[in-house]
């Protein structure tokens, strides 16, 4: 079977994995998340014009440093430790790597706005499982910041989307990645920064669960600085977007805004709804997030696996 097929098999099998399972764990769950569609008609990307009432205000266009500066990377098999540097700035990451010496696909790992903990490790790890090289970096230590600390108003995002880069560049560089099959995918602010990664010609697929960088209500002035009406519109890679309806963190109708956005623009992309799911759906530790909900997470990984297989094997 070509990847193209495979990716629609897998995901007719997570629609039914879904529909026999999402609303029983997750109260008022209602239908099976679907597969959002394009709008029919053409229109041209304004970020104000959505079929979903939402204020999607545009920013600054997103640029990046060109030609990427040096980065050198230096990895410790004994730790799984990717060290790297690029001028002064010195950067760290946990890497994840299948067995055999490749070259494999690889993915950026983009932690949430409470710092990097198990729940992007154990991605990792699974997406290793799977035969994928993955790294998951600390992406607030090289700009002082930490989940105590994090104010959105003053948080350097420009210097973290090349930071993140930086590490792209690296994973790149390593002799077991092939460096033309390298996406990102992020949760929550690392959602958001996946996405920014997208708008770049070397990132070649997507993923963000529940991605935004601003926290409910609306602020406007947030949604300027963090514009993710101009990094749908500058989008260059498939995404693929996975959000709870019933998110009270990032607005599934602020993601849903996205879609149209991206969806106007032309741009190749999925969004999958999942009805009375919340924010953080996929921690499984209840503490972190009271709203893990199983059904949704192993949905989400179903889906995950069959858009890398159409986009980067």
């Amino acid at each position: 079977m070509n990847p193209r097929a495979a990716y629609r098999a897998v995901a007719l099998l997570a629609t039914v994995v879904v529909a026999c399972g999402c609303s029983s764990s997750a109260p008022n769950a209602g239908a099976s998340p679907a597969t959002e569609r394009p709008p029919t008609e053409p229109a041209s990307p304004t970020a104000n014009e959505t079929s979903t009432p939402f204020p999607m205000p545009t920013g600054a266009a997103l640029t990046w440093i060109t030609p990427s500066p040096a980065v050198t990377c230096t990895e410790d098999a004994a730790t799984s430790k990717l060290d790297y540097k690029s001028g002064a700035r010195s950067y760290s990451g946990n890497l994840f790597r299948p067995a055999g010496s490749g070259p494999f696909p690889a993915m950026l790992v983009l932690h949430t706005s409470v710092g990097l903990f198990d729940h992007e490790l154990s991605y990792g790890q699974w997406l290793a499982d799977q035969g994928y090289v993955a790294l998951a970096p600390d992406y607030f230590a090289p700009v002082g910041v930490t989940s105590g600390t994090l104010d959105m108003k003053t948080f350097q995002a420009d210097a973290v989307r090349e930071d993140l880069a930086r590490a792209i560049d690296c994973l790149r560089s390593l002799a077991y990645v092939d460096q033309t099959r390298v996406g990102a995918v992020g949760f929550s602010l690392g959602g958001y920064f996946a996405l920014t990664l997208g708008t770049r010609e070397d990132v070649h697929a997507v993923i963000a669960y529940y991605p935004g960088a601003c926290d409910a209500p609306v602020d406007v002035t947030c949604a300027t600085r963090y514009p993710m009406a101009t990094v749908a519109t500058q989008m260059r890679a498939p995404v693929l977007l996975l959000h709870g309806q019933a998110d009270t963190v990032v607005p599934f109708a602020f993601i849903r805004a996205t879609q149209d956005i991206l969806q106007r623009a032309g741009k190749s992309s999925e969004l999958v709804p999942y009805p009375g799911v919340g924010h953080a759906f996929d921690f499984t530790n209840r503490a972190a997030s009271p709203n893990y909900n199983p059904p949704a997470t192993a949905n989400a990984k179903a889906r995950v696996l069959a858009f890398l297989q159409g986009t980067l094997r």
